[in-house]
C-alpha cells in the first residue's frame, strides 16, 4: 500500500544582497545590486529507492548582479540599459548503468536501466552569463496632453550565445557520461530587436 506523507527533507537557503541606488535627478539615475544565494536543498525531494540518496546534496552558491541605468540624451532622447551577469547553473555528472552491458559485462540480475548521480552536485558549472539589455526613446507632444512616443528595444544586444536552458537541470549542457557529455542542447535566447510606437491622449 502506497502512503502520502510529509517529506522530512526540508530546503532552505540564506541570501545577502547589497544594493546602490542614485534616484532620477538631473538627466541620470542608476542602480546596482549584487545577490548571494547559499543553497541547502535535497535534488530528490521524495526519495523513491536507495539511489536516490547518493550525491543529492545541493550545498552551492549562487551569484547574480544587476546594473541598471539611464540618460537623457540632447533632443530630449531617454537612453537606458539593463546589464545582467548570473554565475553558471550548477551541474552534475550523471551516468547510465544499462541491464546489459553493450561492452559484455555482467548483466543486472533483477533491474533495468539505472541513472545514478556519480558526483557532488555542483562539481561543475555551465558557463557564466552575461546580458545586455538597451531601449532608446524620443516622445513627442502633439497637441494638449496628446503624446506621441517612439522606442526601439535591443534585448542581449550583444548576442551572448552561452549555454542556458534545456537539459536536465537547466544548464543547457548534458550531464551524463558517454559520447555526448558536456554537448550543449540549449542556449541564450539571441538578439531581439523590437520597435514601438505608442500613443497617449
Amino acid at each position: 500500500m502506497n502512503l502520502n506523507r510529509p517529506t522530512d527533507r526540508n530546503d532552505s537557503f540564506k541570501n545577502v544582497e547589497m544594493m546602490l541606488t542614485k534616484r532620477p535627478t538631473g538627466k541620470w539615475f542608476a542602480n546596482t545590486a549584487i545577490l548571494a544565494t547559499k543553497n541547502r536543498r535535497y535534488v530528490t525531494g521524495v526519495v523513491q529507492s536507495p539511489n536516490d540518496l547518493i550525491n543529492d546534496l545541493d550545498t552551492t552558491w549562487d551569484v547574480s548582479y544587476r546594473l541598471a541605468g539611464g540618460y537623457t540624451l540632447p533632443y530630449g532622447v531617454d537612453f537606458s540599459t539593463l546589464y545582467q551577469a548570473y554565475n553558471g547553473i550548477a551541474r552534475q555528472r550523471t551516468n547510465v548503468f544499462r541491464a546489459t552491458d553493450p561492452a559484455g559485462g555482467p548483466a543486472f540480475p533483477s533491474s533495468s536501466t539505472i541513472t545514478l548521480r556519480v558526483e557532488p552536485f555542483g562539481a561543475h558549472r555551465a558557463p557564466a552569463r552575461h546580458i545586455v539589455n538597451l531601449r532608446g526613446e524620443k516622445k513627442f507632444g502633439i497637441g494638449g496632453s496628446k503624446k506621441l512616443s517612439l522606442a526601439l528595444d535591443a534585448f542581449n544586444a550583444f548576442n551572448s550565445n552561452v549555454a542556458w536552458g534545456g537539459g536536465s537541470n537547466g544548464s543547457g549542457i548534458t550531464d551524463a557520461s558517454g559520447p555526448t557529455y558536456g554537448y550543449v542542447v540549449g542556449i541564450v535566447t539571441p538578439r531581439v530587436l523590437r520597435f514601438g510606437i505608442t500613443y497617449e491622449f
